[in-house]
């Protein structure tokens, strides 16, 4: 329904800070609309007629009535996507923000913690698009026929009759459904969550589980992605037919294994401004298996779809289940995992549980990051001071802290201390505290030798009361036999169904491929 009230920006002076097409054709939009506008984070020969260019946030941010910025957000650091002149770096901290006169209106897609702290101090009014249900709702229809765009160019047969995946069934994966039922092609929807499937079913639109992608991915003409996290890895895009295509619309390229798709030959070319301007964020689109930049995990499931017999009888979904929870979440050193269990993390925060994080002594500097920088991102993801000595996680005991532990990753190490009862480190302590008050305590293990020398304490944490696992398989039985990870992808199913006092199945599986890292 069309806005009875028209619009008038005259006068206004606003801000445009970074981003890709989109953000030019709303500079566009806003120049329309009476504005003054100017452009940070831009070539000055790609403004639209009548915008300023400004070299820096801080030239203008005095004279700024409002400040607008990308819907992807900043990353943890705190600085915007600048696609169109990746030179440029704009920070939003409080260096930035003391810039801007008190009540100046910062709209960006979603703020991590460091910046509404930051917001608050400096008196700016902040503006979360992501959390106005309009905006995602309307931005799933141009993003939608943005990608069916992309395929309908670059299949060698019709969407009518073809096979097609949905990875995602969030307000894009719910609307590409649709429109792809519409024009005659056979859907699958990949859903992550329990109130994702019930929303499928209720369509009429076949849903499957993460791991049953790659089975999937086999017959299926093109996969859709919409999730920010690694869903089409390695292992689907091998499994897909030669002239199979992946259209990825994540708003944070992530979902697809683009490095992967580039070692197979398959990688393409970037295309954001698909949808036109509230169109496909980063739609990218690859001839062949296709697939994103670094591994990053996301809730599915491997037990009953319709959900838990609490659940049904409450009419909660996994978030509701979670919700107000109070978590620790314990990180050994696995490092080359750490970055995979972050996004898990960020899910359990964004699903109103309370996370306490807790890093391992052990962790030390590696090519994966410094301690200091996950130290920061943990803060920054949770809200909370990372906890790292055995002072520190011991009255978790006492005062009955937490409603359940989750160690993501648990690296061999800490199996077999946890099997012997040995107590010698802050990831241990939090362990021993919490299956003191009769917690459930949830292990995403990550061993190169799971089926060797720590086979036996595998064993006997498997028959320890209150322990639960994230479901497990071989991550690499060719070059590594001995070895198995957790598929991170699971954590948050198996922490709602620990917290219910079941063990999620299988609890073996045919885990996805991965590299030697």
């Amino acid at each position: 329904m069309a806005r009875s009230m028209e619009l008038s920006l005259e006068g206004r002076t606003l801000v445009v800070a970074g981003g890709d097409e989109r953000e030019l054709a709303l500079a566009e939009r806003l120049l329309e609309l009476g504005a003054g506008v100017w452009m940070v984070g831009f070539p000055a020969a790609l403004l639209p007629p009548g915008a300023h260019f400004a070299p820096e946030l801080a030239s203008v941010a005095a004279r700024a009535d409002a400040v607008l910025c990308p819907l992807s957000g900043t990353d943890p650091q705190g600085a915007i996507r600048t696609v169109m002149a990746p030179g440029v770096r704009i920070l939003l901290d409080d260096g930035a923000l003391e810039r801007l006169r008190s009540g100046t209106l910062l709209i960006i897609g979603s703020a991590r913690p460091a910046l509404k702290a930051a917001a608050a101090r400096h008196g700016i009014r902040l503006f979360e698009l992501e959390k106005d249900e309009e905006i995602a709702v309307l931005n799933a229809v141009p993003t939608a026929e943005g990608a069916v765009q992309l395929a309908m160019a670059n299949l060698r047969v019709t969407l009518h009759g073809s096979r097609t995946v949905v990875v995602g069934y969030g307000r894009c994966g719910q609307q590409l459904c649709r429109v792809l039922g519409a024009l005659g092609a056979s859907v699958q929807a990949v859903v992550f969550h329990r109130t994702e499937w019930a929303r499928a079913w209720a369509a009429g639109v076949a849903a499957i589980w993460p791991h049953e992608l790659a089975s999937a991915a086999g017959q299926a003409d093109v996969i859709f992605n919409t999730a920010p996290a690694l869903v089409v890895t390695e292992e689907v895009l091998r499994r897909m037919k030669p002239q199979a295509l992946v259209v990825d619309i994540a708003s944070d390229a992530g979902g697809t294994d683009f490095e992967a798709a580039s070692r197979l030959g398959r990688a393409g070319d970037p295309c954001p401004r698909a949808a036109g301007a509230g169109g496909a964020p980063n739609g990218r689109r690859h001839p062949g298996p296709g697939g994103a930049r670094h591994p990053g995990p996301i809730a599915g499931s491997l037990t009953r779809p319709a959900g838990t017999a609490a659940a049904r009888r409450q009419g909660k979904g996994v978030a509701a289940l979670l919700e107000g929870k109070r978590i620790g979440w314990a990180l050994a050193a696995s490092h080359c995992s750490f970055e995979e269990v972050l996004a898990s993390i960020e899910q359990l925060v964004a699903q109103g549980a309370q996370v306490f994080p807790i890093l391992s002594e052990h962790a030390v500097d590696t090519r994966f990051g410094t301690v200091e920088e996950w130290v920061a991102r943990l803060q920054q993801a949770t809200g909370r001071r990372v906890m790292r000595s055995i002072v520190e996680t011991e009255p978790m005991g006492p005062k009955k802290l937490l409603d359940a532990l989750v160690i993501a990753p648990c690296t061999g190490t800490t199996l077999a201390k946890l099997a012997l009862a040995i107590n010698d480190s802050a990831v241990l302590m939090a362990a021993k505290a919490t299956l003191r008050n009769g917690r459930p305590v949830v292990l995403a293990i990550s061993t190169n030798d799971a089926l060797g020398a720590n086979a036996k304490n595998l064993g006997l944490v498997l028959s320890m009361k209150n322990v639960y696992m994230v479901p497990f398989g071989q991550d690499n039985p060719e070059e590594k036999p001995t070895s198995m990870v957790a598929d991170f992808s699971l954590i948050l199913p198996a922490l709602e169904a620990a917290l219910e006092g079941r063990q999620i199945q299988p609890m073996i599986i045919d885990r996805a491929r991965r590299q030697v890292r």
